[in-house]
């Protein structure tokens, strides 16, 4: 026989609306990955700062420059478009626990943000082409794109950012799991 009382009402409403909170968190909610823009200024071979911030070292390697003397070497779009079934199942699974309530919206999109951007660093790190000019590896003393001092692929980060229910944001970068090569 079931017995309801008055504090099992109460304590199924009070579940209804932490689950109607995560639900709301996930569509309000969202994770940026890539090289953000606090990310700080890009440093020279000599590791002094060369005055260019270093999202947009990023941006002109990600897209090429636009008078064609660097050349494109995606790592974002391309490891999305490559990784896109595998963010899509993890995605999938978190939300499953999301609605079980095994697991918070903050800490799925978390989890997101740390796999993308554990991809993204990978395809950085393996020698995206075309090839080096000579010239290039002359000057690196290496003929691997996008790795010189390391500082574009340790740049690379996520943060989480959830909107409340009046718009403000609250974020948070996860930069507690950053490579330093």
């Amino acid at each position: 026989m079931l017995k309801l009382t008055a504090e099992t009402f109460i304590d199924l409403r009070e579940e209804e609306e932490e689950l109607m909170k995560q639900l709301e968190a996930i569509h309000n909610g969202y994770v940026e990955i890539g090289v953000l823009g606090d990310a700080g200024n890009a440093k020279d071979h000599e590791e002094k700062d060369s005055g260019v911030p270093l999202w947009k070292v990023a941006s002109v390697h990600e897209y090429g420059s636009e008078d064609g003397t660097i050349p494109q070497r995606s790592f974002i779009g391309s490891t999305m478009d490559e990784q896109d079934s595998k963010f899509n199942d993890t995605t999938n699974k978190l939300l499953e626990k999301i609605t079980n309530r095994e697991m918070k919206t903050k800490q799925a999109l978390g989890i997101i943000g740390a796999q993308i951007k554990a991809e993204i660093q990978k395809k950085i790190r393996s020698n995206i082409g075309p090839p080096l000019k000579q010239s290039t590896i002359d000057r690196k003393g290496s003929s691997v794109a996008l790795i010189d001092t390391s500082q574009l692929v340790n740049s690379i980060a996520y943060r989480v950012e959830l909107e409340n229910a009046e718009g403000h944001g609250q974020s948070r970068v996860g930069l507690e799991d950053v490579d330093h090569d």
